[in-house]
């Protein structure tokens, strides 16, 4: 979540049943309406010197609105519609943009030189959000794109009825089972999706006085004591993701929960108001010698410690309010190879 601007995004798929099919999926999980675009993908050809490249993430689908909506009004506004995503996809393709996976985006941030697609853009989907994931592939499939999966382990560990860290999964259990995929339906997404950390077992849980993990403190823990809870909980939690996903992770890269380092409060206008009080500046410091690439929603932290900007979209969001918006990031420079001017 972020305080910046609302993003966007769109969608359609017309005469897709043979792809879903092949993908196993049932004929009522197709949305047979709204504009076509076509269907052909051009080979990328390979370019030097790409100084932007867009980082776009997504978060849910079709949660309180009807897959065939333009946009998705829902009381969830991190939601998106079917058809929304199928359009946002579609106008990618249509200016000319390709996928590139999180190995060749982290090998892009440590050489801006290096070879990439012309017109590059990275997908990422937060929290492995089972309606999204699954409603998600057979698009991907469609434009032959890939995407990351940002995973929470106790997400999915809660998604099978497992708890690990009652302490800081209030949630976890009957509240995540049907939401979140569990490890099983994890490994049985297709190609199209690679997967990195987003936190492990408590990561992502609200705390008992509302604040949340990453960013706080616990009341009479030293410093010593949260900087070990905060590293213990990250190589925990990389070790289930690779033990269950394993050739599929890559371990360069971080989402940042909520997108909070604990920047000190005000010091962004945009940045999530969690408060901070860790030792100062160590949580920073700290993602950015363990990551090549540590995803944020602050625009102006983009190159910074590796931090990277991405693009946040939500249900309220037209397409041309997406390509708008995209847009406006691009020129700004807010996803180019260093810090934003």
């Amino acid at each position: 979540m972020s305080t910046r601007l609302p993003r966007v995004r769109a969608v359609i798929v017309v005469g897709f049943a043979a792809v879903f099919a092949l993908l196993g999926f049932a004929a009522d999980q197709v949305f047979a309406g709204g504009p076509a675009w076509s269907a052909s993908v051009a080979a990328a050809p390979t370019v030097h010197n790409v100084t932007s490249v867009p980082v776009i993430v997504w978060h849910e689908m079709n949660n309180g609105c009807k897959p065939q909506d333009a946009t998705c009004v829902a009381h969830d506004p991190e939601t998106v519609s079917s058809r929304q995503f199928g359009d946002e996809l579609g106008w990618l393709h249509q200016q000319g943009y390709h996928t590139v996976t999180m190995s060749q985006y982290v090998a892009w941030t440590e050489n801006e030189r290096g070879p990439m697609p012309s017109k590059p853009v990275l997908l990422i989907a937060d929290n492995g959000i089972g309606n999204f994931l699954l409603g998600a592939q057979p698009y991907l499939a469609q434009y032959h794109d890939t995407m990351t999966a940002a995973i929470v382990t106790g997400f999915a560990d809660g998604a099978a009825g497992e708890c690990p860290d009652p302490r800081f999964q209030p949630g976890c259990g009957p509240d995540n089972r049907g939401w979140d995929l569990t490890w099983a339906q994890l490994k049985q997404l297709g190609p199209q999706y690679d997967f990195i950390l987003e936190a492990g077992a408590s990561g992502h849980f609200v705390q008992a006085d509302d604040t949340y993990f990453y960013t706080t403190k616990l009341a009479g823990e030293s410093d010593s004591s949260y900087e070990h809870r905060v590293t213990s909980e990250q190589s925990q939690g990389w070790q289930e993701l690779i033990s269950e996903l394993g050739s599929r992770v890559d371990k360069q890269a971080w989402v940042v929960p909520y997108s909070d380092l604990g920047y000190p409060r005000g010091d962004l206008a945009s940045s999530t108001p969690q408060p901070y009080n860790g030792p100062a500046g160590w949580l920073v410091s700290y993602a950015g010698a363990k990551y090549k690439a540590v995803f944020v929603e602050d625009a102006e932290r983009n190159g910074i410690q590796h931090e990277r900007f991405r693009l946040d979209v939500n249900g309220q969001d037209t397409l041309s309010y997406f390509s708008a918006t995209l847009r406006s990031e691009i020129q700004a420079g807010d996803f180019g190879w260093g810090p934003a001017q």
